[in-house]
């Protein structure tokens, strides 16, 4: 009879999966190197996950669970919308300038993953999706003047950060990520009448 599956090892085996994925890459981790790095048998891995992809979405899944988990707690800690959204990148800032920072899990599961069709590739993309829902949310809170153009832009600004930090590391140009998401949340707020007086004369 087949001892039952525990949640430890589970957990154990897709901690250990997550970070490696993370720091090497999806094809570069065989069956074998992840089973030595959760500390279990090969055996052992199949157990819980039948194939690599399985391991992998678990993995996503993992990763996705922590990203909502960052942005509610941060979310929750301000009344204001346009302060919530500020906070987010600046916690965005200071993660993708992080030395442990390998740019976005999500990203590269799709640069790994490009068919759209790949389960993988669906799990990272609806991550995506649930960012961009969570800036149209305080866009429309704020009252923006076109809520779906600053969930565009803020998400567009969010994955640039991640893309500079895998680029280049530490001390990267995401740093400016907040002084810019400032401009196009300020931008969101002021009349187009007003917008127009920030634009320079065109002498004809």
């Amino acid at each position: 009879m087949a001892r039952p599956l525990s949640n430890d090892v589970r957990e154990r085996i897709v901690d250990a999966a997550g970070a490696a994925f993370y720091e090497h890459g999806y094809a570069a981790m065989g069956v074998d190197a992840l089973a030595d790095a959760a500390g279990v048998s090969k055996m052992t891995l199949y157990r819980y996950f039948p194939s690599k992809d399985d391991l992998i979405v678990a993995v996503l899944h993992r990763f996705d669970a922590w990203g909502v988990s960052n942005y509610e707690e941060i979310i929750g800690a301000h009344k204001n919308p346009v302060d919530r959204l500020l906070a987010l990148f600046d916690w965005i800032a200071e993660r993708a300038n992080d030395p442990s920072c390998r740019g976005c899990v999500f990203q590269n599961s799709a640069a790994e993953f490009p068919e759209h069709e790949a389960l993988a590739h669906e799990v990272s993309l609806n991550s995506k999706r649930v960012v961009r829902a969570t800036y149209l949310r305080e866009a429309e809170l704020m009252k923006a003047r076109d809520p779906e153009e600053l969930a565009d832009q803020l998400l567009l600004l969010t994955d640039g950060c991640w893309a500079v930090a895998r680029m280049w590391g530490p001390n990267n140009p995401s740093r400016s990520v907040l002084s810019a998401a400032k401009v196009l949340i300020r931008a969101q707020q002021e009349s187009p009448s007003t917008l127009m007086q920030h634009c320079p004369k065109v002498r004809v």
